[in-house]
């Protein structure tokens, strides 16, 4: 998320992508996927062993979605219509804490 203007090393990658895309001068959509939800759930058993969920969060919340989620609006995007030359930011709709 933030497109050009996210400031976290995960982005770079990203950042280079959707720059070389627009210097290709080529018709283009974006979908900037937040956080999966999987990537929590994953270790869901081993955090009910724990009995917490371990990070470096602090007080941040985090709008995580499913990838069917993120899916669907990728469906959405490409088969509708009005989305040429647009960035979509994608998060889960409700934000919640470690």
């Amino acid at each position: 998320l933030g497109g050009p203007k996210a400031d976290f090393d995960q982005a770079r990658d990203h950042q280079y992508t959707e720059q070389a895309i627009l210097d290709s001068g080529q018709p283009y959509v974006f979908l900037r996927n937040g956080w999966y939800s999987e990537v929590y759930t994953q270790n869901l058993d081993q955090f009910l062993e724990q009995g917490a969920i371990l990070g470096s969060a602090g007080d941040g919340l985090v709008a995580s979605a499913a990838r069917a989620d993120y899916a669907a609006a990728a469906v959405a995007v490409l088969t509708g219509e009005g989305h040429e030359n647009k960035a979509f930011e994608l998060s889960g709709d409700v934000a919640w804490s470690f």
